[in-house]
Formats: C-alpha cells, sequence, structure tokens
C-alpha cells in the first residue's frame, strides 16, 4: 500500500488506538509503514496519556515505539518534557535507585532522537530538577560519586551526552561532565564520551573546553581533544580564547623541556605546527625561555624561533636584549641562523656594545668562513681595555681556530679567562 493510502489511515488507526488496550506493537503494521499513520493528534494523545517515567508505563512505552519509527519535531520534545514536569514536578527525597532509572528509560527515548535541535526550555526545566534534588535536608546532585557503581555512571554519562548532544549544550551538562571527569573511576568513560561528541556533526565541544584544558594524562585520547580544541573554527574564527591556547601551550612546552628533545608531548607540539595560530605562539613562548631551555626542545622546535627571528624581515634586531635566545643560537644555530648573529655581533661591536659578544663567540666554532672573516676584521680593528681586552684576545683566537676552550671558564693549568696567571 502506497504512502498516500496509509496516510488517509491516521485517523481510523486513532480511533481504534484510544478504543482499546493495544500497544502499537500489538498492531499489525509494518516498521517502514508505521511512520506513515501517526498524526499530530496521535502523538498528542500518547504524550498526554503518559502517567509514569517508566517501561511499566504503557504510554510511555509507546512513546518509545513511536519515536523509533518517527522523527520527532522540537515541539514534541517541547510536548514530552512538558508532560513528564507535570508527572514528576520534583525529586526530592528520591533515591539514587530511583533516579537511575528514570534515566535509563529517558536514554531509550534520547536514542532514538537523532538531530540536535538546540535549546528546549522544557528539558532545561526538567533537567534542573534532576541533576540536583533534596533528600533529608541535604542537597544531592546525580553525580555524587559515593552514589554512583559501573552501571549507573554508563547510564549517567550517556544521559549527559545525549542532553548536550540533543541541544547543542543549550541545556548545560558541562558541571556534570567536569565532575565525572574528575573522578578517578568515571575519567575514562568522561573522556569517551566527549571523543563521542567530538565526532558528531554540527557539534562543538566549546562548553568542554576547560575540562579538555585540564586533562594532564597526555595520551592519544588527550592529544585528539587538545588539537581539536586548539584548531576548531567558525566562520573562520577559532572557537577557543587565544589567552587559554597561549596558556596550555606553555604548560606543553614546559614539559617538552623536561622530555629533552624527544617524547610525546614533543611529538605533539610539532604535529601541530600546520596550524599558524599554534606556531605563532610557540615561537613566543620559545623566544622566552632561557638559554638551557630552548637547548633542551627538539631541534624541530628550536629552529622555528630560530628560524622566526633570523629570517629576511631582520626581526634578530628586535631580540637583541633576549641574551637567553642569543645565546640558544650561538650554541645550536645553523649557519643561516648564525650569519643573522654575526650581523648583530658587528652592529653591537659599532655601538661599543661588547660585553655580551664574547660570550656569544665563545659559544661556537659553526660561523661560515665569510662570517668568520668579517668577524675577525672587526675585532683586530676594535678597541679594549683592563679585563675586556683579553676576552677580545681570546675571540680573536678561537675565530683564528687557536683556542677550543671556553674563554669563561678556569682552565686546568690554572689560567682564567684564557690567560696565564
Amino acid at each position: 500500500m502506497g504512502a498516500g493510502h496509509l496516510t488517509k489511515l491516521s485517523e481510523p488507526f486513532l480511533i481504534e488506538y484510544k478504543t482499546n488496550t493495544d500497544s502499537f506493537t500489538d498492531f499489525d503494521i509494518a516498521d517502514d509503514q508505521f511512520k506513515y499513520i501517526v498524526s499530530q493528534e496521535l502523538k498528542e494523545y500518547v504524550v498526554g496519556s503518559i502517567e509514569d517515567i517508566t517501561l511499566d508505563d504503557p504510554m510511555f512505552n509507546d512513546l518509545i515505539y513511536l519515536s523509533s519509527h518517527y522523527s520527532l519535531l522540537i515541539a514534541d520534545i517541547k510536548a514530552i518534557f512538558a508532560r513528564i514536569i507535570k508527572i514528576k514536578p520534583s525529586f526530592a527525597d528520591e533515591d539514587q535507585e530511583s533516579i537511575i532509572s528514570i534515566i535509563k528509560v529517558l536514554n531509550k527515548l534520547f536514542a532514538n532522537i537523532k538531530s540536535s535541535v538546540g535549546e528546549i526550555s522544557e528539558l532545561d526545566t526538567f533537567y534542573k530538577t534532576i541533576k540536583e534534588r533534596i533528600v533529608s535536608g541535604t542537597t544531592v546532585r546525580i553525580t555524587q560519586a559515593s552514589l554512583l557503581n559501573a552501571d549507573d555512571v554508563n547510564e549517567l554519562l550517556t544521559f549527559i551526552y545525549n542532553i548536550y548532544r540533543i541541544t547543542l549544550n543549550k541545556v548545560s551538562t558541562v558541571s556534570e561532565f567536569k565532575e565525572l571527569f574528575g573522578n578517578t573511576d568515571s575519567y575514562e568513560k568522561t573522556k569517551d564520551k566527549i571523543l563521542e561528541l567530538k565526532n558528531r556533526e554540527k557539534i562543538t565541544l566549546i562548553g568542554l573546553f576547560d575540562i579538555i584544558l585540564s586533562d594532564e594524562s597526555y595520551d592519544d585520547k588527550t592529544f585528539e581533544l587538545l588539537k581539536y580544541s586548539f584548531t576548531e573554527r567558525t566562520d573562520e574564527k577559532y572557537l577557543l580564547d587565544e589567552i587559554k591556547l597561549n596558556k596550555k601551550l606553555n604548560e606543553l612546552v614546559s614539559l617538552a623541556i623536561s622530555e629533552d628533545g624527544s617524547g610525546t608531548i614533543t611529538n605533539f607540539l610539532e604535529d601541530s605546527l600546520d596550524d599558524l595560530r599554534i606556531k605563532e605562539s610557540l615561537i613566543e613562548i620559545i623566544t622566552k625561555k632561557t638559554k638551557d631551555e630552548i637547548l633542551s626542545l627538539s631541534s624541530i622546535l628550536q629552529e622555528l624561533a630560530f628560524d622566526y627571528i633570523c629570517g629576511d624581515n631582520r626581526l634578530i634586531e628586535t631580540y637583541q636584549d633576549a641574551t637567553e635566545l642569543l645565546k640558544a643560537i650561538a650554541s645550536n644555530g645553523k649557519e643561516i641562523h648564525l650569519k643573522e648573529l654575526t650581523n648583530l655581533i658587528i652592529e653591537k661591536l659599532i655601538h661599543k656594545e661588547s660585553s655580551l659578544v664574547y660570550e656569544l663567540l665563545d659559544l661556537t666554532n659553526e660561523f661560515s668562513g665569510s662570517d668568520r672573516a668579517k668577524l675577525l676584521s672587526h675585532l683586530k680593528d676594535y678597541d679594549e681595555v683592563d679585563e675586556s681586552l683579553l676576552y677580545l684576545k681570546n675571540s680573536i683566537a678561537k675565530l683564528e681556530g687557536k683556542r677550543d676552550k671556553s674563554i669563561f671558564e678556569e682552565d686546568n693549568n690554572g689560567s682564567e679567562n684564557g690567560v696565564e696567571k
């Protein structure tokens, strides 16, 4: 029978349904045909006849059947929760078992609501009454750890996941996600649910960013959620606040430093460099670290900073007071970086600012032949007196290959600053 003929049967079906005690499953209607006989009047009758939020209630059972064969509209969902609020305006003094039982029933309904519809004030009202209730004069939350077993956690996570999904977090479940995420027993399952939300279309995790950023387990799931949080955009605008991004990246860089050049956090940072905002933030962070910290990073992260300030735009001049960064470049920079450092050193010599020059020269032997010649030319024409003259002479000797030892350490023969006592 065609859809048009079936639709004509919706009114007589409604009359038949009202006049007997049969449920929808008792009628001989094929699953793929049921949706055609669902009328607005039928939906209103089913919802208006619900007496309890339980599978023992025949009308609630029929509602679940109806929702599995017919796509509920936002008006239908509003009507359902208006009815539920009327039936159960308060959950005061309800024990946890009763609450979980109601949640299980609602999860069956939510599973049939496939689309995200946005704000539903009736669902918001209901959720506020069930998530926090008064028991014997004390406020009890549905996430209270002492009241939850493993099965309860699964049902509760599915419940708040569905509300977030269906309402696009317009009915906020963030506090409950946060509490379950912070509980050792429910942490992993909560993270999995957040990942499920991430993988759904048209849903953003902006409401859960603070939870994701707080995660310090740094496993593959953590990195997947962090990468999403760092890079997700709507209309080309990043969803994560830049201040929060920089704070988290700074934490990660500090951890990468402790990995001494290799490790999961280092790999994550390197893999994230394809995003321009992350790249710029990392440059800003790394260039402010000490020499030893910079040199503890991987060569890729070091060169990220070195390439940036030693590029064609002559940014190195704006970093001439960044002593630790310049020392790092002198210690581990490539020839292209040392070329720019050479120019900066010569500028400092011209302007009689030699205090840092000798230390930079002491840190490397890797200058190119032409850069070495330029430095020697300026150093040999440079005037120094007293103790600084000793540093000057030793710098010249080092560039000429006549001294390998640091001029800032006492040698084994008892000389200081490269000068015999």
